[in-house]
């Protein structure tokens, strides 16, 4: 090869290069993210959930506890539902829907308690 050639080559490589580098950008940026959005949004719903079971059930007459949150795509807590092994009297359904509202910020009707079957 000449000198000519390897100058008349550059600028193919260049382009060529900077047209692979935007298209895996572009990738990345609409296919990568959800993946890694959803699976992060995932895990902090899975630790929110473990956390807020070992604080109810640190609460009198709560008992055994199971929590589902409920969380939009940005990961924001939208909804609670709750089995434990108090949640079929009403003053133990009262209090951990009062505690889970101030904990998550939710307001009572987006919170829902139910007793769990033993």
């Amino acid at each position: 090869m000449n000198a000519s050639t390897k100058k008349n080559r550059a600028p193919l490589i260049l382009i060529t290069c900077a047209a692979i580098g935007t298209i895996l950008l572009l990738y990345t940026t609409f296919f990568g993210k959800n993946a890694n959005s959803s699976s992060t949004i995932e895990g902090m719903r899975t630790n929110e959930e473990a956390a807020l079971e070992a604080f109810l059930e640190e609460s009198k007459g709560v008992g055994e506890v199971h929590v589902r949150l409920c969380m939009d795509e940005s990961g924001a807590v939208i909804g609670a539902a709750v089995l434990c092994s108090g949640g079929d009297d009403p003053i133990i359904e009262a209090q951990v829907v009062r505690l889970l509202s101030a904990a998550l910020g939710l307001p009572t009707n987006k919170i829902q308690v139910s007793a769990c079957g033993s």
